[in-house]
Formats: C-alpha cells, sequence, structure tokens
C-alpha cells in the first residue's frame, strides 16, 4: 500500500491534486491508516495511470471517471471525438500563427505603431485577412520594401497633381497613372485580381490605411485617371486581352527608354549597331508583353499609335519611340 504521498511522488503529481481526485470520485484510495490517512493498493495504481494517460489526451476529468467506470461513451468514440477536436485546435493554431506572422511582416514593413495605434493595427489585421490569403499577404509584404522608395517618389507626384488641380483625364497626368499602374501590378506580381482585391479593401474598410500611404481622397483620383487610361485601351483591346498582358516589365521598359534617350542625345544614328541591339530589346519586350502572340501584339501596337492618351503615359517619348522605330526597321530581317 502507499501513502499519498508516495503515490504522488511516483506518478508526479501533488498531494493536493489526489485529495482533489478524491473529492470527486475519480480516484478514491482503497483503505486509509488508523489515522486516517489515505493508502492506495495495485488496482488504485493502474487507475490512476488510466487517468493519466487520458487526461494527457485531454478528456475532461468528468468524462475520464464515466469511461473508467464503463457508463459513458466507448473508448473509441472518445478518442475519435477528441482527435476532431485536437484537428480544429491545430487549424486555429495555424491560423493563429500566419496570422501573426502576417502582423510582423505588416509592422516590419512601416514604423511600429505607437501604443494607443495597435487597436488599430490589429483592425486593419482583420480588414486584410478578409481580401487576401496568408500567403498572398506575406507576398505582398515581402515585395514592399524593394518597392518604398519608388511608391514614395510616385506619391508624391501624385499629391502635387492633386494641389494644383490637375484633372484625373488630363495628358499631363498620364505618366504619373500609368507609373501608378505599374507599380500597382509590379507588386502584386501582375495579379490584377489582388490589385483589384487591394483597392477594394482600401475602399471598403472604415479606416483604410496602406504601408505605401494611400488615403481615401488619393486613391478615388487615381480610380479615375486609371479608370480614363483603362477605356482608351479597352477601345482596341478586350478585357481578356488586357488580363494576358505581362505587367511586371515596367523596369525594362524604363530601361529601354533611358538608352534610347541616351542614343539620342549623343547623336547615334538609328541604323548603328548599338540602336539596332537596343530595338531588338524593344521588340522582345513588345512579344513579352503580349506573351508572344501576334494579335495581340497588333492590337496593342494600334491602341498606342492611335491613342494619344496612351502615348502620354509610355515609358519612352515621342523621340524616343521613333528612334528605336527606325532602328527596328533598319534590322536585318534575317537577323531578327
Amino acid at each position: 500500500m502507499l501513502t499519498v504521498g508516495e503515490l504522488a511522488a511516483r506518478a508526479g503529481l501533488t498531494v493536493r491534486t489526489l485529495h482533489h481526485y478524491d473529492q470527486i470520485g475519480l480516484l478514491k484510495p482503497s483503505a486509509r491508516s488508523h489515522a486516517g490517512y489515505r493508502l492506495y493498493d495495485r488496482d488504485d495504481v493502474v487507475r490512476l495511470g488510466a487517468i493519466q494517460m487520458l487526461r494527457d489526451m485531454g478528456l475532461p476529468l468528468a468524462e475520464i471517471g464515466t469511461l473508467i467506470d464503463g457508463a459513458g461513451a466507448s473508448l473509441p468514440a472518445l478518442i475519435a471525438r477528441r482527435m476532431a477536436w485536437l484537428e480544429q485546435e491545430m487549424a486555429r493554431a495555424q491560423q493563429l500563427h500566419e496570422r501573426l506572422d502576417t502582423l510582423q511582416l505588416i509592422l516590419a514593413a512601416g514604423s511600429e505603431p505607437a501604443l494607443d495605434d495597435w487597436l488599430g493595427s490589429l483592425a486593419l489585421m482583420g480588414a486584410y485577412v478578409r481580401y487576401f490569403s496568408a500567403e498572398e499577404l506575406r507576398q505582398i509584404f515581402v515585395r514592399w520594401p524593394a518597392m518604398r522608395a519608388d511608391w514614395q517618389a510616385l506619391l508624391d507626384a501624385v499629391r502635387a497633381a492633386m494641389a494644383e488641380g490637375v484633372p484625373p483625364d488630363a495628358l499631363e497626368l498620364q505618366p504619373l497613372v500609368q507609373r501608378w499602374m505599374d507599380l500597382s501590378a509590379r507588386w502584386m506580381n501582375g495579379d490584377l485580381d489582388m490589385v483589384g482585391r487591394w483597392g477594394r479593401m482600401l475602399r471598403d474598410h472604415d479606416t483604410p490605411r496602406s504601408p505605401n500611404g494611400v488615403t481615401r481622397d488619393l486613391l478615388e483620383y487615381m480610380d479615375q485617371a486609371v479608370t480614363v487610361r483603362l477605356t482608351a485601351l479597352g477601345r482596341h483591346l478586350t478585357p481578356s486581352d488586357i488580363q494576358r498582358l505581362d505587367k511586371t516589365l515596367d523596369v525594362e521598359w524604363r530601361a529601354v527608354a533611358d538608352s534610347a534617350e541616351q542614343l539620342l542625345q549623343t547623336g547615334t544614328p538609328a541604323y548603328s549597331p548599338a540602336a539596332q541591339a537596343l530595338a531588338r530589346q524593344w521588340l522582345a519586350l513588345i512579344d513579352r508583353v503580349t506573351r508572344h502572340d501576334a494579335v495581340l501584339r497588333e492590337r496593342l501596337v494600334t491602341a498606342y499609335a492611335q491613342e494619344p492618351l496612351l502615348q502620354a503615359g509610355s515609358a519612352t517619348g515621342p523621340e524616343a519611340r521613333d528612334f528605336l522605330r527606325r532602328a527596328a526597321e533598319s534590322l536585318d530581317p534575317h537577323v531578327t
């Protein structure tokens, strides 16, 4: 026979726990000493082992008692129920882990909020997860640091245009509109659906905030400007065509445009090897943006040729475009 202290020591429990088990009828001592102390025999030790095993499985004490006494559900049924509960808990834990991971990325994308702004940060987190999966949010905020400077420069320029009263459909605004579309697409890895969801989140949420500092009035202004530009493009391309365009090449487009401007400034002829090499890059970019679809390519080229508004937002200015066109015409067709 074991005293309560001896059993507690062997089982790794406290005496208080064994007293509680006795009080609720889960594990009563088989005997008592002359002095009234609890004594436990071999069967009690076996029962305690079963209690500990079921307790480790997460079963509540009330169910453990009925199970051991044979008055409750069968052990297989209880195990199945417990496994289902554990799966739910694992799913909740995974969701919590993903949300905390995403919140960490959100905080890393900006400065750590002040104490009185934490509730706002958590509310924003709730808005994010209603529009994006955890993996989508991870990618959005992983890409953000590399884009921060570009967005800041663009937003400063857009705010200046708004302050000057530049209309959303003005030709002078088009370079900023195209830049806005380019950065949005690159940030969302060319996924227009994600671009749309990000905009809806900022419009629909009561207190929309974004790491790039876009406010509601600025968003409405640029929404109007983007609509004007897409309307011009839509006169030549279907929505499906626009969806298919590769929208992640803006850095390469600007590099070609800058190189063309440099060749123009140095008086390099359009038929020179340097100009022809650049023309090949330009033509290759047109192929890539249209996914090597000859019909789509023709439609896009026509759209830019016929729409002054699209030309106004192009990375290449009119002189650079003419230079590249002449360089392309000078290429040997058997080489290209």
